[in-house]
């Protein structure tokens, strides 16, 4: 995962690899492709998330990256609605990440 920053918790980029692959895909990684196809813009969807957008808004960031990246100018924005959704489902605020998830309170 070479390009990630580290800020973002590993299971979040999962999280958002996972829909990338498997809702959205354009490259058609998950026939075959890497599994880090996408993880260029893991830094992009997940600013984009921790702003609280409408489903639309991620959609058309989606269609954005269909039509500058991938050449396909015509996606429907419906189509993306979709992977919008599962995208804004993922919890942000959590993390496998023991430094992230230490408690601030002293112990009992």
């Amino acid at each position: 995962m070479t390009g990630v920053p580290n800020q973002i918790p590993a299971n979040i980029q999962d999280a958002i690899r996972d829909v990338l692959i498997s809702d959205w895909d354009p490259a058609q990684a998950k026939r075959g492709g890497p599994r880090d196809e996408y993880d260029t813009y893991l830094p992009l969807i997940y600013q984009l998330l921790v702003s609280n957008p409408t489903r639309v808004a991620v959609a058309t960031a989606l269609k954005d990256l269909d039509r500058d990246i991938f050449g396909y100018p015509d996606t429907s924005i419906a189509l993306l609605l979709p992977a919008a959704d599962k995208l804004i489902a993922i919890d942000l605020h959590s993390s496998t990440d023991p430094a992230q998830n230490q408690s601030t309170d002293p112990a009992p």
